[in-house]
């Protein structure tokens, strides 16, 4: 998404840690980030859930709607 790209423009390194930079916002990368996080501890748990996964990908999704405010 838009949103989250210019987040990812403005996601430095400070220190020993990566934060946005001052005035910027990075709560959509920090969320990205624990969606990836948790993907890998689960892929950890079953060593399975690819071939799960890729199984259910295989059949025909419908997207989810967008809503528009």
């Amino acid at each position: 998404s838009k949103p989250l790209i210019s987040q990812l423009k403005t996601f430095v390194a400070h220190g020993s840690s990566y934060e946005a930079k001052p005035g910027e916002n990075d709560d959509l990368v920090m969320a990205m980030m624990l969606v990836v996080r948790m993907a890998q501890l689960l892929r950890e748990f079953d060593p399975h859930l690819d071939d799960k996964l890729k199984d259910d990908l295989e059949d025909d999704m419908m997207p989810l709607p967008f809503i528009i405010l």
